[in-house]
């Protein structure tokens, strides 16, 4: 539905390309994330795992479009076709410290065996679909971040191998209920890590146009390495305080003050917060948001 993120009378948002084209948008969209995703799978950005961390993976996902990519959200957010609620933008800080708490706490699910390595990513995954950080990117940003997050445990997820349609149904009822059907759907696509990955070959013969709808052009890997965050802002024009989406000026690794004195999962968890998810990595991709 529209709101501060969209053109007055429109459903789309607001993007740094102009596009009015609800249908064109999601082909640049697409281009241009699909493009990152490969990127930040053979490299990713360094980070702690926590809020800040993701922000970066939005930002890096969707900076080219989106003035407000990496930025918390301001408004109320919906699972597309269900009804059901994400986490109210008031309460994401502290839902979200519980969540990262929770992936640090786990040792970021190093040193578990499989069974329960597969368990775990699935708890947390419905986590973080019920957080919902950001307007709009969330599934993309979310997967690039659980695939960082199972690599540096030193377990691979082959996402070609996922139903999406499962998935998506799995990621809502892991946060309305348990995670026990998302962790069924996710265990046949998580494998121990081998030793050599050889899909480094295949994306260095990858280029931009493979992916026509990408404002992006040139080699994937050889002349694009993830920037720095400090240089990602310095790049983009901070929103003004009071402006819709915009958030202050912050040390990203810095801890933040609670801007509310209530516990997030009575404003989350209680309702029915959880959110749609879709598989991005498929060539094939039905995109969620």
């Amino acid at each position: 539905m529209p709101d501060r993120y969209t053109y007055p009378g429109t459903e789309v948002l607001v993007n740094k390309l102009g596009i009015r084209d609800p249908e064109e948008l999601s082909r640049v969209e697409q281009g241009v994330a699909e493009i990152g995703l490969i990127e930040l799978r053979h490299r990713p950005l360094q980070g702690n795992f926590d809020l800040a961390h993701l922000g970066r993976i939005h930002r890096y996902l969707m900076g080219d479009l989106y003035d407000w990519a990496g930025q918390l959200r301001t408004v109320d957010t919906q699972a597309l076709g269900t009804g059901v609620p994400h986490c109210g933008p008031d309460f994401i800080p502290q839902f979200a410290r519980d969540i990262f708490g929770a992936i640090a706490a786990d040792n970021r699910l190093r040193g578990m065996d499989q069974e329960t390595f597969i368990r775990r990513l699935a708890h947390h995954w419905g986590e973080l679909t019920a957080l919902h950080s950001f307007r709009d990117g969330n599934t993309r940003s979310q997967s690039a971040f659980i695939d960082q997050l199972a690599r540096q445990a030193g377990y691979g997820i082959t996402w070609q191998a996922l139903d999406l349609d499962r998935l998506k149904t799995a990621r809502v009822r892991a946060v309305a209920s348990s995670s026990e059907d998302l962790r069924v759907v996710l265990a046949p696509a998580i494998e121990p890590l081998a030793a050599t990955d050889t899909e480094t070959a295949e994306l260095r013969n990858l280029h931009a146009a493979d992916f026509p709808h990408s404002p992006r052009s040139g080699p994937l890997l050889p002349d694009r390495q993830p920037r720095p965050a400090g240089q990602q802002e310095r790049t983009r024009t901070p929103a003004s305080a009071g402006q819709p989406g915009a958030t202050p000026a912050r040390n990203d690794d810095a801890p933040q003050k609670d801007p509310l004195p209530l516990n997030p999962r009575g404003a989350c968890a209680n309702a029915q917060e959880r959110s749609q998810g879709q598989n991005p990595f498929p060539a094939t991709g039905r995109w969620g948001s």
